[in-house]
């Protein structure tokens, strides 16, 4: 009977979560960003960057060269709409309203407008795994949510964690900013886990952050899969970064 109670106990411990791996960025390359964009999400479609940026009358869809951070074509929303996280799936960009209760739908090249899409809730990021986006909205829940009716299919609650803002889907795990952290966790997409913080402080030089207002803040996380990097940036920060996310000892 005591080997037995000592079996349970040792299999039990296993069980349990291991502490986050902890990581930092690595700066592949520092490109141009404009300082006027209040960035919302970021996300790579082909050979090219997309970016939502928010605040009313600001709003916008910029299609942005990778290699350089020229932007190369955008579109305006109407003033009364707050952009917020953007997705490609299905062979539309898809981005998210703050409090507008409506997601637009757009054709690429040129970026046009097809459809509006209602839905119930504030939008904050946005991300897809192939078939299904995958949603934050200020919380600490991910809603899978599928592409053409919005409607909800399963809430993930990461433990720990609230204020989850733009995301960026990787395999089976998921990068997400918390809005007023300069961290980026990385998050198991099926159990909701941390299993990685990712310390993006240092980004920005002392000088740099003097210059901005306290809501300008990382958010904007992209992976391009060729090169297995990612792209971040902050709202209204002067550089849009390529990357990699390395132990915090290499």
């Amino acid at each position: 009977m005591i080997r037995y109670f000592f079996i349970i106990f040792i299999f039990n411990i296993s069980l349990l979560p291991a502490d986050p791996q902890q990581l930092r960025v690595e700066i592949i390359s520092t490109l141009p960003h404009d300082p006027k964009a209040y960035t919302q999400g970021l996300v790579i479609v082909g050979d090219d960057l997309y970016e939502s940026t928010g605040q009313y009358g600001e709003s916008s869809i910029r299609k942005i060269d990778p290699n350089t951070g020229k932007i190369l074509e955008k579109y305006d929303l109407p003033p009364q709409f707050f952009g917020e996280g953007i997705a490609y799936v299905n062979g539309k960009l898809i981005q998210l309203t703050w409090r507008e209760y409506v997601v637009f739908v757009y054709d690429l090249n040129p970026i046009r407008l097809v459809k509006k899409i209602p839905f119930e809730g504030e939008g904050w990021g946005l991300s897809a795994d192939g078939t299904a986006l995958l949603m934050t909205n200020g919380t600490s829940f991910i809603l899978k949510r599928n592409p053409a009716s919005l409607a909800i299919e399963k809430k993930t609650n990461v433990k720990n964690l609230t204020r989850l803002n733009d995301l960026a889907v990787v395999k089976n795990e998921l990068y997400a900013n918390v809005w007023m952290s300069d961290n980026i966790y990385k998050i198991n997409k099926n159990s909701g886990q941390v299993t990685a913080i990712i310390d993006a402080s240092r980004l920005l030089t002392s000088e740099e952050r003097k210059n901005l207002s306290i809501d300008s803040v990382l958010n904007g996380i992209a992976y391009r899969s060729k090169t297995d990097t990612f792209f971040i940036t902050g709202k209204y920060w002067p550089h849009l970064y390529e990357v990699r996310f390395v132990g915090s000892h290499e």
